[in-house]
């Protein structure tokens, strides 16, 4: 019986890391012909600029929301202060980025802090698992991030700007540990979760960190670190904006409801959809700087 050779196979990877890299690109050019179309067929559709931080939850909800609702989300994937920047500098109405749930304090996100200071209101989306993604034969000796430098693990990184990155500068923090330390820290970047599971079940590394949903997707181990709250962002004078009102009324609603609860590694916020002053939501952040904790499965 014939088999691939290893080259045949590693280039069969090499494939899929492409295309799962492209995925984010794709599925912005098929919303903008979406929304545009929409548009010009039917004035009742709603037409919905969101810059965010990678979420898989997200693009099940523009499908949702397109066929369910006429709601169009213009989807963009970019970092969390990328995102947050974009907001303020209006080129989208809402901007989304996720922060820890946490009994106290957090350093992970002072860079967004700036960006929410004046003007932001925060509407409750999602909640989900982040942590560390090995492959089985490394899940034995992983038990916490020093590990990965303990055991000269491979790793791959996500770019400056995103807020898993800011998690990850965290815990090394936390572990007095310098980016010299971490093999890959600086030369293996990737940009979603998705590609960094990827990275890590296709053998290029050995290990990284990211959502629940995208270890599961390809097979990997998991080592929840934190929960987080995903939030989406709008300035408070677009509050009332049509298609902000509608997404909100979506959110809250018990089909889309139903189907959060039913993608891998989420689960519902506290009232979902609710508009939140930065003050209900983050009182973390408000108050300084703190640890993590370990997070535990939903």
């Amino acid at each position: 019986k014939a088999r691939p050779t290893e080259f045949a196979r590693r280039l069969a990877w090499a494939e899929r890391r492409a295309r799962v890299r492209m995925q984010p690109q794709i599925e912005a050019l098929r919303s903008d012909l979406t929304g545009v179309l929409a548009v010009a067929r039917d004035a009742r559709n709603q037409l919905l600029t969101l810059h965010a931080s990678h979420d898989m939850a997200l693009p099940v909800l523009q499908q949702y929301a397109a066929g369910a609702e006429s709601l169009h989300l213009d989807l963009r994937f970019q970092g969390s202060v990328d995102a947050l920047r974009a907001l303020k500098d209006e080129e989208c109405l809402l901007a989304g980025f996720h922060a820890p749930v946490l009994e106290e304090t957090t350093a992970l996100t002072p860079p967004l802090l700036g960006l929410l200071q004046s003007g932001v209101q925060l509407i409750a989306c999602s909640r989900r698992l982040q942590g560390i993604m090995v492959r089985k034969e490394h899940a034995a000796f992983v038990h916490s991030f020093a590990d990965l430098v303990r055991h000269r693990l491979r790793f791959v990184n996500r770019q400056a700007g995103s807020g898993t990155r800011m998690l990850v500068e965290q815990m090394m923090r936390e572990h007095a540990l310098r980016p010299a330390e971490l093999d890959g820290y600086a030369e293996r970047i990737e940009h979603t979760h998705v590609s960094v599971a990827l990275c890590v079940a296709s053998g290029v590394a050995d290990a990284g960190i990211g959502i629940q949903a995208a270890a599961l997707q390809f097979g990997l181990r998991f080592l929840p670190v934190v929960t987080e709250s995903y939030y989406l962002a709008c300035l408070s004078t677009n509050v009332r904006h049509p298609a902000i009102e509608r997404l909100r009324e979506i959110l809250a609603g018990q089909r889309w409801q139903d189907i959060l609860a039913g993608l891998p590694g989420y689960r519902l916020p506290d009232s979902p959809g609710r508009l939140l002053s930065l003050e209900e939501a983050l009182p973390q952040l408000a108050r300084g700087s703190g640890t993590l904790r370990r997070a535990h499965q939903p």
